[in-house]
């Protein structure tokens, strides 16, 4: 495989080539010379619209790929992928075909796919059975039956023994054949309740077992479906026998047992990046660099945007990625993110963890409590890489032991700001409390890329005023795809973010931002989410275009803290801090 130096991500010029590509296959001349990533991610897309038959039933947009590579004997082009199915088929001759094509209706998956699928079926059809409705309307009539007659009896039976009760006050020197009788009645009444209740027992059990044989049976093929599944399923991953630059290969479940101990997620292999990947070594050729792009509306809850580029996920790319890398002679452009470890989230800084340091500002400090500013790419607390974090150089700096808790709340690693940090076990429990009581104000400052616009506006934006409103999203994390975040109204944890809008500047609008709650990434959300603002933070490599503000300075997050209200934990005296310069 030919060495190769490392391209810029983005629009990275390739050396131009005369090599005739009409005989190696799927791979694509630059388009009209212009040999970026941008300009093949177009030649996708009019590819895509002048076929709309490939989107045909799709319900909303879809991820596609791109790849530059470089043949065994110098040829130059790109490689285009699809996630997954594509308008229900995989075989498009544009694109690069599956890993592994599971979609053969005469295959092994698909032959026990359907027979799973009739399990399905023969499942839905028991509980819906006219034999299973009337077995438990009979069992519900029946207890419904034994609960009146029962406690019919069980009335009377009082009505008698308070009866009796009367007689023996009223007669106290009763003769024995009278209490004898009483006592014989008494004993009548609880023998006759005791039969009653074992017949209603009976009566109950007897139509409880018809269903008890229905709901068996039904039990019995979910059992079989779960099993059933279960092994298709690791077949299915045992199929996906993934390449790596050295020529190795590995199926998913070994991959993923040697990176996460866990099984592979479903739908992994089928992603962009391993599909490409995968091609290219199949095919002696040298990728030079990835990236993944959307087309089309977004998925519910998801922030993608047309034709905007984003890494790999993670959840299900990253530990494929991690192996099918090994053996290239420099990292691969476009997959950095999904390559870095120990992050709170998905960022691009270039910066080293010495000069991070030296950047973290003391704002306030006493023997109480420390109140730091925080740059752009430093983590709040360790990660698996051990890099600095806020937490590890307040720890040396003020020599605190480990087991001394002194992390209250944490910002991501791509945002700037505030941060207060305790310095005694005291102060932690003292301001964890406020944090818990929602008692802490804090105010982020943020640049969107567009101006939010109020006439279209979703109604989960609520406007006080021109210039004024209150965003309510539910959110929670996306599980094939961390750390990103999903708007979910079934099963997301309330989230609510109140905003002022100040000024535009070039075209940006600078926002100042008040998170009611404490959601993971809440506030970068609410800003470019569909239903929120619609604005993404300027830098938003998860959530938006990630450009940089201007093409002079490095990427990154324009979010930052810049205003921090709490009671001092000794004191008890309320102090706002504010930091007017954006470091880092």
């Amino acid at each position: 495989m030919p060495r190769h130096t490392t391209p810029r991500h983005g629009d990275f010029l390739l050396t131009p080539t005369r090599h005739n590509m009409t005989h190696t296959p799927l791979l694509h001349p630059f388009p009209q010379g212009r040999q970026t990533l941008t300009a093949c991610a177009a030649d996708i897309q009019a590819h895509v619209a002048s076929h709309p038959e490939m989107t045909e039933g799709e319900a909303y947009g879809k991820m596609y790929g791109v790849l530059t590579v470089e043949t065994s004997d110098g040829q130059r082009g790109y490689l285009a992928a699809h996630s997954g199915l594509l308008g229900g088929r995989n075989d498009w001759q544009f694109f690069v075909p599956p890993v592994f094509d599971a979609q053969q209706s005469d295959g092994y998956f698909k032959t026990n796919e359907r027979e799973i699928s009739g399990l399905n079926r023969e499942i839905a059809a028991l509980l819906s059975s006219t034999e299973r409705t009337e077995a438990l309307r009979q069992l519900e009539e029946t207890k419904a039956l034994a609960d009146a007659t029962l406690s019919q009896e069980r009335q009377a039976v009082k009505q008698r023994k308070a009866h009796r009760d009367a007689l023996r006050r009223e007669q106290p020197q009763a003769d024995d054949a009278m209490r004898q009788a009483l006592i014989r009645e008494s004993q009548h009444d609880k023998a006759q309740l005791r039969r009653m209740t074992k017949a209603a027992e009976a009566a109950i059990a007897a139509k409880q077992a018809v269903v008890t044989a229905i709901d068996d049976r039904i039990a019995a093929l979910k059992r079989e479906r779960h099993e059933r599944s279960d092994s298709l399923q690791r077949w299915l991953f045992t199929q996906y026998r993934m390449l790596n630059a050295r020529g190795e290969q590995r199926d998913l479940i070994e991959i993923f047992r040697h990176a996460t101990a866990t099984l592979p997620p479903a739908g992994s292999g089928d992603c962009c990046a391993p599909k490409l990947l995968q091609y290219a070594f199949a095919h002696a050729m040298c990728p030079l660099a990835l990236t993944e792009f959307w087309l089309g509306a977004p998925p519910p809850g998801e922030v993608r945007r047309h034709m905007q580029f984003y890494p790999p996920c993670r959840s299900k790319c990253r530990p494929i990625l991690q192996f099918m890398l090994q053996g290239l002679d420099a990292p691969l452009p476009g997959t950095e993110d999904v390559m870095q470890d120990g992050s709170d989230s998905v960022g691009n800084d270039t910066t080293s963890t010495v000069s991070l340091a030296a950047q973290l500002q003391i704002v306030y400090e006493d023997s109480h409590m420390v109140v730091v500013s925080k740059p752009s790419g430093m983590l709040s607390v360790p990660g698996k890489d051990r890099h600095e974090s806020v937490e590890s150089i307040v720890r040396q700096r003020y020599a605190i032991a480990d087991d001394t808790p002194v992390i209250v709340h944490r910002l991501d690693m791509d945002t700037s700001g505030l941060l207060v940090v305790a310095l005694t076990r005291e102060a932690h429990k003292a301001l964890q409390q406020q944090f818990l009581a929602h008692t802490v104000s804090k105010r982020y400052i943020a640049l969107l890329e567009g101006v939010p616009q109020k006439d279209d506006s979703s109604p989960h934006v609520t406007w006080h005023s021109p210039t004024t409103g209150t965003i309510t999203l539910p959110l929670r994390p996306d599980l094939d795809d961390r750390p990103r975040q999903l708007v979910d109204f079934a099963h997301g944890k309330p989230a609510q973010s109140r905003f002022c809008l100040l000024r535009v500047i070039d075209g940006r609008q600078l926002i100042a931002l008040t998170p009611v709650t404490g959601r993971t990434h809440q506030l970068r959300m609410h800003c470019a989410h569909q239903l929120g603002l619609n604005c993404p933070i300027v830098g938003d490599r998860l959530y938006g275009s990630g450009a940089a503000l201007t093409p002079d300075l490095p990427q990154r997050l324009c979010l930052h803290a810049d205003m921090l209200t709490l009671r001092h934990p000794a004191t008890g005296k309320i102090i706002t801090f504010k930091s007017k310069k954006v470091k880092g």
